[in-house]
């Protein structure tokens, strides 16, 4: 898991030496995000900046590496808004309605998730014979793990939304229903001790990441984002 140090202003010379001569980097993320390469590495980063009094955010994302097992891997994706898209039903797509934020796909796309995943359920998506929305998946049991919501809000029917600070994290019990079905749906999640309904993309197996991504897929919007392996601490 690395940890990303976002600034709220652009770096003097001084401080950019500091970073750079523990390892870090500019991240792609953005002008005023830093990459660093090791928790240790972090931690006298983050020693030091607050003896400044340099104000920061630090976020966390997932990176997995080639030697990961696919097993292991859990991530949401970003989708295109349907409209958006030009596309024929034998096309591989995987997109959103943002209308109602559905997922839609393809004849194609549904044949293949029929395939290799279980308990999804497909309607047909009206007005656009070929094309259909997933109207159900597994669910799973337990909440996922927020050990930082940057940004919380209740909507009008009791479902929030709900910014990590780039952790979301999966139980062992989690994984297992993960890999079991392929594609599941993540009703709620548990931070600061709370367990909220919340609203967040559908979570895709790494075996099911690794399948598409052999594929010309169209709509996707961005790479996947990985959730990590929660602790008992994690979900309490």
């Amino acid at each position: 898991m690395h940890r990303i140090i976002l600034f709220d202003a652009p770096l003097s010379g001084e401080l950019h030496d500091l970073l750079a001569g523990e390892g870090a980097r500019p991240d792609s993320s953005g002008p005023l995000a830093w990459l660093t390469p090791s928790p240790e590495a972090f931690t006298a980063i983050e020693t030091e900046l607050n003896d400044r009094n340099v104000p920061f955010t630090v976020f966390y994302e997932i990176r997995p590496s080639p030697e990961d097992e696919l097993g292991q891997l859990a991530a949401g994706i970003g989708l295109r808004d349907f409209a958006e898209l030009e596309a024929t039903p034998e096309d591989l797509v995987l997109a959103c309605d943002e209308r109602t934020l559905a997922t839609v796909v393809s004849r194609k796309m549904a044949t293949f998730l029929e395939a290799n995943t279980s308990k999804m359920v497909f309607d047909p998506l009206v007005g656009h014979d070929g094309f259909f929305v997933i109207t159900s998946v597994a669910e799973l049991p337990d909440p996922v793990a927020v050990p930082q919501a940057m940004f919380l809000s209740e909507g009008t029917d009791g479902t929030w939304a709900v910014q990590s600070d780039g952790r979301e994290l999966l139980s062992a019990t989690n994984l297992r229903v993960i890999q079991e079905h392929g594609v599941v749906a993540a009703r709620y999640c548990v931070t600061a001790g709370k367990v909220l309904r919340w609203r967040r993309p559908l979570i895709f197996s790494g075996l099911i990441l690794a399948q598409l991504r052999a594929e010309n897929i169209q709509g996707l919007l961005s790479s996947p984002v990985f959730l990590g392996h929660a602790t008992e601490q994690d979900v309490r």
